[in-house]
Order: structure tokens, then sequence, then C-alpha cells
């Protein structure tokens, strides 16, 4: 078996994260997106309370259900 020492996986986050990732996958999320061009989530919140890993969980999530991608 292989160990990581130092690596946390994010903890906390799930429900938050099938939010968002229910939001992107939805059927009406989606045809505007190909209707309108690209649409904008915006995460907020205090510094330091996991916006970045949240948002990187979800892109890990759906990132082959979009053609292109872009990850700022």
């Amino acid at each position: 078996a292989t160990h990581h020492i130092g690596v946390q996986l994010p903890t906390g986050r799930e429900n938050d994260k099938k939010v968002l990732v229910e939001m992107l996958s939805s059927n009406d999320f989606c045809s505007k997106t190909e209707k309108d061009g690209a649409s904008i989530i915006s995460i907020v919140g205090k510094g330091g309370i996991g916006k970045t890993t949240l948002a990187n969980m979800v892109f890990n999530e759906i990132e082959q259900q979009f053609g292109e991608r872009r990850w700022w």
C-alpha cells in the first residue's frame, strides 16, 4: 500500500460540492451556457475557508462534461 504523508483530503464540503455539481450539470444551466456563451458561478467567503479547494473539487468532478475548460 502507498501512503502519503502530509496529504489531507478536504472534509466538510461534500454538500457544497454536490450543490454546485448539480447546478452545473443541470439541463437548464447547460442550455443557457451553449446559447449565451460562458457562464460564471461565484464562490465567496472569508479567506481560508476552502473556496479554491471546493472549486477545484467541482472542476475535477465535472470537467469531462464540458468541451472547453478554464481554470483560473
